[in-house]
């Protein structure tokens, strides 16, 4: 399958609208501008990827030492939109400093992965610099039909890396709870040297019967036994449970995030395994009054707090939502309303797959939180969004008028999956856009913060 960027030309360049950023008057006012040397007016895309008008999700971005951006997901092998999931291709995008497709990574800029443990389904769901390889993390289906976690390490080039999983490029991984049940890796933190990987696993061979799971591993893809016997950690008892977040805290403890039932949950584990009893017996309901349903897709610590990104529906409506605990994990008084913000904008998926709708969460020089998904336009569509929270819990009304800075492709859907903050306010995003045909890229955004005079 050949890497084709598609051309934008002219259309592009002016249909990638930012959407207007009224705010109070005053020199502090800031909005996110797209750089026009970046790309084409500051977004870049890879498309078709796998098939000729079929889907490419960009779910997870990093920015490497030397500038370059990866971006990661999944590409689809039939001509649709959205991909079923049983066409998933893994995959993952080089692009350079300036927006291009880096030629010398993999094949054109994109490495794909098919097929690889003999079934349909191959995805990346998250991604991280190690040393000067990258790493991904995702799933594969196998022959038997049941899902394995999979690990894969590339160079530069888009080779095996030498100095991760023993050289050898890729790591399967089945049987966390039951042989032949399902294993998913969904969020990597990589630190001194281990790998810490958050997803799900099944006790049997039924699939709707996940369990939050943590592996820890060594650079070379062993389980590390000093963690829970065996380097694994599984929730117990007999709710569907799953996690999408994971982050280390000042002291190694992993805190790791996801969903139990139709409630957001954040979990911290002690480092030899099992909950923490100190917070709050080791795991914390994140709730929003009136929600029928909450879910957590993004975590952060910060200092002595617990900061986590995710949605609740309110009324019908699914609404950004950010949350604060404290060192003990509960509700930080101090953070917006009891420890909760339910920020006013619609972020509905319009009928996606769950696994195509994630949160970013980063905290600048300030102490602000930045949040990148997707908003509801006027339009209804989905425009890729940002969002500016101020370290007491209120939308900054001083970016993009406390609303979120907006982006649109085409008219069509666009979301941002994954954001990267730079030192000098500079805003990567990574995701997806849809070209006016609605066949979703993989896209990259880069902006400028910009001051109004």
């Amino acid at each position: 399958m050949t890497q084709v960027l598609k051309p934008a030309g002219a259309f592009l360049a002016a249909a990638l609208l930012l959407a207007a950023c009224q705010g109070p008057a005053g020199p502090a006012r800031e909005r996110l501008v797209p750089d026009p040397d970046f790309g084409n007016g500051g977004l870049a895309l890879a498309a078709d990827s796998g098939s000729a008008g079929g889907a490419d999700y960009g779910l997870t971005l990093i920015r490497e030492p030397d500038g370059a951006l990866v971006l990661a997901g999944i590409a689809c092998d039939a001509p649709r939109a959205p991909c079923p999931d049983n066409h998933w291709i893994a995959a993952a995008w080089r692009f350079l400093p300036s927006g291009g497709l880096d030629g010398g990574f993999a094949h054109a800029g994109a490495f794909l992965a098919n097929g690889v443990g003999g079934g349909d389904i191959d995805a990346v769901f998250d991604a991280a610099a190690v040393g000067d390889a990258v790493l991904l993390v995702g799933a594969v289906q196998t022959a038997r039909n049941d899902l394995d976690g999979y690990l894969w390490a590339l160079d530069a080039f888009g080779n095996p890396a030498p100095d991760l999983l023993g050289g050898a490029g890729g790591a399967e991984y089945d049987g966390a709870l039951a042989g032949g049940g399902h294993d998913a890796f969904l969020a990597l933190a990589a630190d001194d040297g281990a790998l810490w990987i958050a997803g799900m696993a099944a006790p049997s061979t039924n699939a709707n019967q996940y369990r939050a799971t943590v592996w820890k591993l060594d650079q070379d893809g062993n389980k590390d036994p000093a963690f829970d016997a065996d380097g694994v950690w599984a929730r117990s008892g007999s709710a569907t449970s799953w996690l999408h977040a994971i982050a280390l805290d000042g002291a190694g403890r992993p805190v790791v995030a996801g969903v139990e039932g139709d409630r957001a949950k954040v979990w911290r584990l002690q480092t030899t395994g099992g909950t923490d009893p100190d917070f709050q017996g080791g795991v914390v309901e994140l709730a929003v009054p009136g929600a029928t349903k909450t879910f957590a897709r993004a975590v952060l610590v910060d200092g002595d707090r617990v900061v986590v990104a995710g949605a609740a529906t309110v009324d019908g409506e699914v609404h950004p939502t950010l949350w604060r605990l404290l060192p003990d994990g509960t509700p930080d008084p101090e953070f917006g309303t009891a420890g909760v913000l339910l920020l006013p904008e619609k972020a509905e998926g319009g009928g996606l797959a769950y696994w195509l709708e994630p949160i970013s969460l980063a905290k600048d020089a300030r102490g602000r939180y930045l949040l990148a998904g997707a908003a509801k336009s006027g339009r209804g569509d989905l425009d890729a969004a940002v969002w500016r929270v101020l370290p007491e819990g209120k939308p900054d009304p001083n970016f993009c008028g406390g609303g979120p800075c907006t982006l649109d492709r085409a008219g069509g859907d666009d979301w941002a999956t994954g954001l990267v903050l730079a030192d000098d306010g500079t805003v990567y995003l990574g995701g997806w856009a849809s070209g006016p045909d609605g066949d979703p890229d993989a896209a990259v955004w880069k902006l400028d913060l910009q001051k109004a005079p």
